[in-house]
């Protein structure tokens, strides 16, 4: 803060607090979006490996 601007009150608190809430939420939504995204690569990349696993698990279990 700049000392030109005078004394700090309450309500410019206020103000801090509220920007620091929306910059934590943003975070918040990025890191879910990526973890997302990372999910459907994987998925996508590794169908055949997923699917190899399940016809495995399925023929052992009936064993």
């Amino acid at each position: 803060m700049s000392l030109l601007r005078g004394p700090t009150t309450e309500s410019d608190n206020v103000a801090v607090y509220g920007e620091e809430r929306t910059m934590e939420f943003l975070i918040f939504l990025a890191v879910i979006a990526a973890i997302g995204g990372g999910v459907l690569w994987g998925r996508k990349n590794f169908k055949s490996e997923i699917e190899r696993a399940k016809r495995i698990r399925r023929a052992n279990k009936s064993k």
